[in-house]
């Protein structure tokens, strides 16, 4: 994947190295990058060549991983404001950002029925409007780059609901399944992917 007009280091032209032109390192966005899926997706795209923008409950103490440049920025995904500032300060490092990998989630073991509405609430919070809002924050400069990359990590529990426990997890899954499908018909350039991971 290549990318046109991200920012600053486009419009300084492209880097060049004994006559070779290369394009600028692409920029990825991966919230819950600490553990788990989110370290496992930060490693793989390091291992590719990306450049990282990770964020995580924990700057201090979050390492990124080897072999590549990486912003480590405080994100709490149930602050209403905590995507813009992170957004914001990966512009300022690398420039650009072409694409967003919205992993961090939580479970709850709970029916539908037995749940008290604090409980949902604080599921789609961090399951469905935080994967929003930090797409809503990046898109300016995802639709700069014209090959932005979306991807919602869902897990299965988006497409069925194994038992009666994860209900409750299930519905917010099924929700953040449904972002990226409805993403696509917002405004999305050519060129553009938006897709969960399930």
């Amino acid at each position: 994947m290549t990318s046109a007009g991200c920012g600053p280091r486009d419009e300084a032209g492209p880097v060049r190295n004994r006559g070779a032109v290369s394009p600028a390192p692409r920029v990825a966005l991966v919230s819950g990058a600490n553990r788990g899926i989110g370290r496992a997706i930060a490693e793989a795209l390091a291992r590719g060549g990306w450049h990282l923008s990770l964020g995580v409950r924990d700057a201090l103490g979050t390492e990124a991983p080897a072999g590549t440049e990486a912003l480590v920025h405080a994100y709490e995904a149930r602050d209403p404001d905590g995507a813009g500032p992170w957004v914001d300060a990966t512009i300022d490092r690398f420039g650009r950002i072409d694409a967003v990998v919205a992993n961090a989630g939580i479970m709850m073991a709970k029916t539908v029925i037995e749940a008290e509405d604090h409980e949902f609430d604080d599921l789609m919070e961090v399951n469905v409007k935080a994967p929003r809002r930090l797409l809503k924050a990046a898109w300016p400069a995802l639709k700069r780059c014209g090959r932005g990359r979306v991807v919602t990590v869902v897990s299965l529990s988006g497409l069925r609901v194994a038992s009666a426990g994860s209900g409750l997890y299930a519905t917010s899954k099924f929700a953040a399944l449904g972002l990226p499908n409805t993403a696509a018909i917002a405004e999305v350039p050519v060129n553009w992917t938006l897709e969960p991971l399930l």
